[in-house]
């Protein structure tokens, strides 16, 4: 591994060391790092929450995942998109 390789996972291990929260996604236990925004469709706004688990982690996430975030179900919203090493998900 690069040194930069290394030095971008330790910075993801401690991205998801300080911010990173539990969660459930088809079944696996997994830490993901939430972002939440508000999404605007006319007269009605709504929150949108964006997980982000490290591609690392071993869990695979497809469309329809169940996923149990904060006591609560939910489902993962689309495709989920892969960049530099963090997959990243809308919930529903």
């Amino acid at each position: 591994m690069s040194n930069w390789s290394q030095s971008m996972a330790e910075m993801d291990a401690a991205l998801f060391g300080a911010f990173g929260e539990s969660a459930t996604i088809a079944g696996r236990s997994a830490k993901v790092v939430p972002n939440t925004s508000q999404d605007q469709f006319g007269m009605m706004a709504a929150n949108v929450t964006r997980l982000s688990i490290s591609g690392s982690s071993g869990v695979k996430v497809r469309k329809g995942d169940k996923v149990t975030y904060k006591g609560r179900s939910h489902m993962v919203a689309d495709v989920p998109e892969y960049h530099d090493g963090l997959i990243s998900f809308d919930l529903k």
